[in-house]
């Protein structure tokens, strides 16, 4: 979502690439070119954000079907009020991402959800399971920013996660819809991390009944960006984390070691283990983000897996095996057969 600082941050300044509708919405599909075209607008222009997600849910009513663009599979109408009335039974915040993973498997099966509880942070992970297109990629920010204020008005809370994750710039994927969410981000990888302050566990859940898709997501979305506006006019607008930007380039050019990429930024392994921290990551989560695009993209050419293990920096054939098992939730064979036929 774009936005204009000039003269304060507003509501009103955050926009999304017109082109993003095409991509999301499948134009062939009943009723689809309906909410894919608006006349006097080039796919270079922009709508308002509201009017993007209130497009996405016009879309998921005429259609019967919450399958954004390009999604591996049909997701009827009504999956994500599942997802929500399940999460909706946590007694508090902890419990809610655990329910939401275990009910992203069920109901949504195209799709890894991983929950972790860190020393200091509460991760949420999502990702398609499937090699994503650019449209997988939108349409799954849509789909955590639902999930975000679902967990908003769950709690009756403000809730901003510390940091943010997102996918990495791609096939003209440039501007993410997660920059409303007002926490300093990253674009690295695949799919969507949240992370959370720890002292969140411990927020009760209220009782408070779905009631349908959007009745109550659109207006703590137009909440969500008021805030962000404020937020954005209080600084000077810089939501990127240039530290695990510079770390995960040394690592691109072939520095693999925590002390080598200190020594190349001239700060100490100490300092840069404190910064990424900050930054919501990690040495090891960033080695391991860059070695899995590099494993897609080797993946998709004609080299031996040997070949690509010793590329990418892995000891064996078995041990890139296991990463990708870890990454992708489906042995390497299987993803490389995917990422041929996409």
């Amino acid at each position: 979502m774009s936005a204009g600082a000039r003269g304060g941050f507003s509501v009103t300044d955050f926009k999304v690439p017109r082109r993003y509708l095409d991509m999301i919405i499948r134009p062939d599909s009943e009723g689809g070119r309906e909410y894919v075209d608006q006349p006097g607008l080039a796919d270079d222009d922009y709508i308002s954000s509201l009017e993007f997600m209130d497009r996405c849910l016009r879309h998921f009513r005429k259609t019967g079907y919450e399958s954004l663009a390009n999604a591996s599979m049909v997701v009827p109408f009504g999956s994500f009020g599942m997802i929500v009335s399940s999460v909706a039974d946590s007694k508090d915040f902890e419990e809610a991402p655990k329910r939401c993973v275990a009910a992203v498997e069920i109901l949504r099966p195209d799709l890894v959800a991983r929950f972790v509880r860190t020393k200091d942070r509460l991760k949420l992970d999502i990702t398609c399971k499937r090699p994503a297109t650019t449209g997988m990629e939108i349409g799954l920010e849509f789909f955590v920013l639902a999930l975000h204020t679902s967990f908003r008005w769950m709690t009756g809370k403000s809730l901003r996660p510390v940091s943010v994750r997102g996918a990495a710039k791609i096939n003209g994927f440039d501007e993410s819809l997660l920059v409303v969410l007002a926490a300093p981000m990253t674009r690295r990888g695949t799919g969507v991390t949240l992370y959370y302050p720890l002292d969140y566990a411990g927020i009760e859940i209220l009782p408070v009944k779905y009631e349908s898709w959007g009745a109550q997501e659109v207006p703590e979305f137009l909440r969500m960006m008021q805030e962000a506006a404020e937020a954005r006019s209080a600084t000077d607008g810089a939501t990127a984390a240039p530290v695990a930007e510079q770390a995960a380039e040394l690592i691109r050019q072939g520095v693999v070691t925590e002390a080598g990429v200190a020594q190349r930024m001239e700060i100490s392994a100490a300092s840069l283990r404190r910064r990424l921290t900050d930054a919501g990551t990690s040495f090891r989560q960033l080695l391991s983000d860059t070695r899995r695009e590099a494993v897609q993209r080797l993946l998709a050419t004609d080299k031996s897996l040997e070949a690509i293990a010793e590329e990418v920096g892995y000891s064996d054939e078995r041990s890139l095996r296991r990463a990708c098992v870890q990454w992708f939730g489906i042995p390497l064979a299987q993803y490389r057969e995917e990422i041929r036929k996409s």
